[in-house]
């Protein structure tokens, strides 16, 4: 399903943008992994060249 005929209040809508996202950057050969430290969940993407970079993707600092 294509996220571009969702409505953005749809939750579905990010789900498939992030699907998106993460299967162009296996296509373009990243190296995809999920790491945590004390508060924080983060998506990590890896090129074949070392560099790196990470999204926090739920930080628990801020849940009440």
């Amino acid at each position: 399903m294509s996220h571009e005929r969702l409505r953005r209040d749809d939750p579905v809508f990010y789900k498939c943008a992030i699907q998106g996202l993460i299967q162009e950057a296996r296509n373009n050969g990243l190296e995809i992994s999920i790491g945590m430290d004390r508060t924080k969940t983060k998506l990590y993407f890896k090129s074949d060249t070392g560099e790196s970079a990470g999204a926090v993707l739920l930080d628990t600092a801020y849940i009440t």
